[in-house]
């Protein structure tokens, strides 16, 4: 029995495998009855090993989605150079979704189902050294490195602004849109444009 991947860009496994327009089959053997299931969310080109075993080089934004045994699992991402390694247990289910992206690593759990647009919980997490600051809807709130502010948000278009902690230097200013569609992690550090992980949602920067 083999890992199973599916991507929305472009793959490219070190085993052998054949493709099926975007949908890779890899053929690493595992001995694990699939129970559980992990989405990898890569914004940046990363490197994936589960259990030390290699399952995909990524070169472009993609997402894996994997079928996978439930219970403890050992990552490694490769990106830049660097080995981030993280184990992590793979719920029975649910989805462990890990997302890989410019401002760090972070991990949480979703639903399998999708349902249609409604108020969805909003994920802010700070991933850098330094605490941030957010305006949302013209309300103030901080956020320190390594934790989580969950909101509940309507679909829609949300002013957003991204400050350091201090409130005296805007690394990002523009509309927040939820599309209400699936839960949203938005991973934020400092110096840099926030990364928003959700089906359909997204930032779009002002300029202002």
């Amino acid at each position: 029995m083999g890992y199973r991947a599916r991507q929305t860009s472009f793959f490219a496994p070190w085993k052998r495998g054949t493709r099926y327009g975007n949908v890779m089959i890899l053929l690493l053997l595992s001995s694990i009855a699939f129970g559980g299931e992990l989405h990898i969310d890569a914004k940046v080109p990363v490197e994936v090993y589960i259990d030390s075993q290699p399952v995909a080089q990524l070169y472009y934004p993609a997402r894996l989605e994997i079928p996978r045994g439930a219970g403890p699992t050992q990552f490694t991402f490769m990106v830049n150079g660097a080995a981030r390694k993280l184990t992590l247990d793979v719920p029975e289910k649910e989805v462990l979704q890990i997302i890989v992206g410019r401002n760090g690593i972070t991990h949480s759990k979703m639903s399998h189902n999708e349902t249609p647009a409604q108020p969805r919980e909003v994920a802010f997490r700070a991933t850098g050294r330094e605490s941030v600051r957010i305006r949302l809807a013209g309300e103030l709130r901080m956020v320190n490195p390594g934790e989580e502010l969950i909101l509940e948000l309507a679909p829609g278009a949300h002013p957003f602004e991204l400050r350091n902690a201090r409130g005296t230097l805007i690394w990002a200013r523009g509309m927040l849109d939820i599309s209400g569609q699936s839960n949203v992690v938005v991973q934020m550090s400092e110096g840099r444009m926030p990364e928003v992980i959700g089906a359909g949602s997204r930032f779009q920067a002002s300029g202002q």
